[in-house]
């Protein structure tokens, strides 16, 4: 029978590769490896600091509550943030006796200066913030405004991509939040003959506040 449409010659080269089966080019893959070669720092943090600011980031250290307040209003008065998005309590309080414009609903982000959260996990391979819908409420929280300040703490620090998973799987009871997502530096992006530009699908700006302090 003459083969009349593409669909089915697709569909007979499909059976076909199913049927003439190749060899395996290698009999066994240890999946349960460490695929990377443990870190030899002695300071996670310090790991952390190096590859974060390597990819644009703004890297900040507190020792106490006291502290983190002083900077994030310097941070916030530097860039004339006026209205910032923020939906935890405790970092409200941070920041509230200043004269900013504090808002919480996501439909309010379009409006905001920038947008002040917690974050997931910091991998210090990669200088990477990991973000959840469970600690911002969704992507918009740090995708929309344009400046993103993240507060973390040495707890969070984790090598790899896989231990910040575990990290959050054991939080949240073996279950994940419904998004997770890995933010390596402000957005950018060369899709635009090869153009690099900032700010394309993100934050222009990315701070990250790393703190002794007790929440």
């Amino acid at each position: 029978m003459k083969e009349s449409t593409s669909k089915e010659k697709v569909l007979k080269k499909v059976r076909s590769a199913l049927i003439e089966k190749v060899p395996a080019l290698y009999d066994y893959i240890e999946a349960d490896k460490q695929l990377f070669v443990e870190s030899e720092h002695k300071y996670p943090d310090v790991e952390f600091a190096e590859a974060f600011t390597k990819l644009g980031g703004n890297f900040l250290y507190s020792q106490d509550e006291e502290e983190l307040r002083l900077q994030l209003a310097t941070i916030l008065e530097e860039n004339g943030i006026k209205k910032l998005f923020c939906s935890d309590d405790f970092l409200r309080n941070l920041i509230e006796f200043r004269q900013i414009e504090i808002f919480n609903l996501p439909e309010q982000l379009s409006q905001c200066d920038a947008s002040l959260t917690f974050c997931e996990n910091l991998v210090s391979r990669l200088g990477a913030v990991v973000m959840s819908s469970k600690v911002s409420g969704g992507r918009g929280v740090f995708a929309i405004p344009p400046i993103h300040i993240v507060v973390a703490y040495p707890s969070q620090i984790v090598y790899d991509i896989k231990d910040a998973f575990a990290s959050i799987h054991t939080r949240n009871d073996g279950n994940y939040p419904s998004m997770i997502t890995f933010v390596a530096g402000p957005s950018r992006t060369a899709d635009i003959e090869k153009t690099l530009v900032m700010g394309a699908h993100g934050p222009k700006v990315l701070y990250l506040f790393l703190t002794e302090s007790n929440k």
